[in-house]
């Protein structure tokens, strides 16, 4: 008979504070902005756009070169307009303080040729900002009465960390604009250079060859230039127009009429900086934001939350009377976010409490497959595993855009994205819960469990490896036990480091086409992952936690969450409940010491599911800024080397 697991920890009880209403969450709902508003400026958007586009037809001409030359508020005007589109899905009030911004900057910049579009377009945004700002306003006073405005403290809610996702995100985009400047300068030094050497001369057009591109020829010397232009239709064949000819450089010719403008890569580099600065905002408003509502101060409301996998459906602490249709009223986003904290939270593997147990038994080699339809069967995981909604508690911003924490009987979850509107079928009636769904047992812990008919594994499926149990254990090893691997495979991991970015420089600087470049630089990358498994993987061993450290990541989780440790040779194989894959840790020594340490593992995790001796709860938390920091170092090499391999470093 295997052994059975000690019974997991009670399910942690919810804050007492009031329910969110039916006729309360009807109303809440009710007094959000309606979407089309969003819609509305959008529209208004691509019209102002078009518009000035078909309006703007004066030609270019000698006599004003600035016209067509280069614009120093392009810039800052085009990375405006751009926001707008860009922020009005999920951060309206924000899209449309940008709009108005760009109008406005176009009117006093009187670079507009319909300035009543384009004053009509800044007040329907300032009027879309106000009308959604009053809708959160709104909200916020709803759910606050609803709270009886009573605060709500969640002190075992963890610190949000900063996600490497994000952190790394913007790191790159700050490369990016790096590199961008850094071509712009380059293409403003060479056209400088250029125009101090040029004289001006007469030319003929001899062709038009299409939309962006005229033949000239110099009439005193009879060369030839193919010129790229803003557009044809000024130019005929035969009209003589003014050029700028460089002695020094035969190759080079500008017209005067259209001098060279090198702001586009002055707008990538503000764009790439105000895309990083959003994202490095947004983490810090959430790290503000939790910070706040586990010192207090933000309202806390009972609710029912569903779990779709990459969201929770907020629905109000009790179903409608009257038969009514039970509707989210809200979604919170799970999507990069870490995994609340306790004892049968839902998986990477899209496992639901009960599943994640079942799994559990399978890895430690207590059952031969696990009761698990999404094991035998992940086709239809989606539509199978709608166990309904749970109790639970919403607080902090309670309106449209605001951060909340959710509490459950897990623990603590913070969300990785901000309260927003149910979209799409989410505003639909709640589907009633799947009646050809095997059942779970009711205690993973009862004997004799048998798959289900039809629920039999594959041929050959089995976990890799062989279960290391508590009871190989010779002696308890002295905690905190760091394990990593041997002195000689850091060593190896830091030279494959060394030559990946060396190859990756190598190859940026000796091959002529980027396009082979962009299918080569996958070889030095790959090399750089395997040199960073063996020198920044490692385990350690806390008394109520374990650390994982994998690709730079650190995983940090109770001993509760993990299912157990297996061998496979020298390396342990470890999985928990949240992660998709396991994490492979070593080699050691030898088959043994592997075998210690997971043994080690299995110690403290029976310890730690042993209620009488169950240490204090620890919150799953995942940091991972140093995984990104491998590739930011290679990215920065590649760039290096691109600027070493450009004409500007001639």
């Amino acid at each position: 008979m295997p052994p059975v697991p000690p019974a997991p920890l009670p399910p942690v009880p919810l804050p007492p504070v009031l329910p969110l209403a039916p006729g309360t969450a009807a109303r809440w709902r009710d007094a959000r902005a309606p979407i089309w508003v969003r819609w509305c400026i959008l529209a208004l958007w691509i019209v102002q756009l078009v518009v000035g586009l078909e309006a703007d037809t004066a030609p270019c001409t000698p006599e004003d070169p600035s016209y067509c030359g280069p614009d120093p508020m392009f810039p800052v005007w085009f990375v405006l307009l751009l926001g707008t589109p860009a922020l009005l899905p999920r951060r309206p009030v924000a899209g449309c303080v940008l709009g108005a911004a760009a109008a406005v900057l176009e009117l006093l910049a009187h670079q507009t040729t319909e300035p009543a579009v384009t004053a009509g377009f800044a007040l329907a945004c300032v009027a879309a900002a106000l009308w959604h700002r009053g809708a959160r306003a709104a909200q916020a006073r709803i759910a606050t009465d609803a709270a009886g405005g009573i605060p709500l403290t969640v002190p075992q809610l963890a610190r949000a960390p900063w996600r490497p996702t994000r952190v790394g995100a913007a790191a790159l985009l700050a490369a990016a604009s790096v590199a961008a400047a850094g071509w712009y300068g380059y293409e403003v030094h060479r056209e400088q250079a250029h125009v101090a050497r040029a004289v001006e001369v007469r030319a003929t057009v001899l062709d038009v060859r299409d939309e962006f591109t005229v033949v000239v020829e110099v009439r005193d010397t009879g060369q030839r230039l193919d010129l790229e232009v803003l557009e044809t239709l000024p130019y005929r064949v035969g009209q003589e127009v003014p050029l700028l000819v460089d002695p020094a450089d035969p190759g080079w010719g500008r017209l005067v009429a259209e001098p060279h403008d090198p702001t586009m890569w002055l707008a990538a580099v503000l764009a790439a900086l105000g895309g990083a600065a959003a994202l490095l905002w947004e983490e810090a408003s959430r790290r503000r934001a939790v910070d706040r509502i586990r010192a207090g101060g933000r309202p806390g409301l009972r609710v029912r939350v569903l779990d779709e996998g990459d969201r929770l459906l907020v629905l109000a602490a009790d179903p409608p009377p009257d038969g009514a249709d039970d509707r989210p009223v809200a979604v919170v986003p799970l999507g990069w976010g870490a995994p609340p904290a306790g004892d049968g939270v839902s998986g990477g593997r899209g496992f639901d409490g009960a599943e994640e147990e079942l799994f559990g038994r399978w890895w430690r080699g207590e059952i031969d497959f696990p009761d698990d339809p999404v094991l035998a069967d992940d086709e239809d995981d989606d539509e199978e595993r709608d166990a309904g909604p749970e109790p639970a508690v919403l607080a902090g911003s309670l309106h449209d855009g605001g951060w909340v924490a959710v509490v459950t009987a897990s623990g603590a979850l913070v969300p990785a994205g901000r309260l927003r509107a149910p979209r799409g079928e989410e505003r639909g009636p709640l589907r009633p819960a799947s009646e050809d769904r095997p059942s779970a047992p009711a205690s993973p812990s009862s004997e004799g469990m048998e798959p289900p008919e039809g629920m039999e594994p594959p041929e050959g499926f089995e976990p890799p490896g062989e279960p290391v149990p508590a009871g190989v254990l010779r002696a308890e090893p002295e905690l905190p036990l760091l394990v990593r691997p041997r002195g000689p495979r850091r060593v190896l991991g830091a030279v494959l480091v060394a030559v990946a970015l060396a190859g990756a420089a190598a190859v940026v600087l000796l091959v002529q086409d980027w396009f082979v470049v962009a299918g080569l630089l996958l070889i030095p990358a790959q090399v750089l992952r395997a040199g960073a498994v063996l020198l920044a993987s490692a385990v350690r061993l806390h008394p109520t936690h374990l650390e994982v450290l994998h690709l730079g990541e650190v995983e940090r989780l109770p001993w509760g969450r993990l299912h157990g440790a297996r061998r496979d040779g020298r390396r342990l194989l470890l999985a928990w409940a949240g992660r998709e894959e396991p994490v492979s840790v070593g080699p050691f020594r030898g088959a043994e010491e592997a075998t210690q340490v997971g043994a080690a593992m299995a110690v403290l995790r029976e310890r730690a599911l042993t209620p009488q001796v169950a240490p204090g709860a620890v919150q799953a938390t995942s940091r991972g800024a140093a995984r990104w920091a491998w590739w930011a170092v290679f990215a920065a090499v590649v760039v290096v080397a691109g600027f070493l391999r450009s004409p500007v470093a001639g």
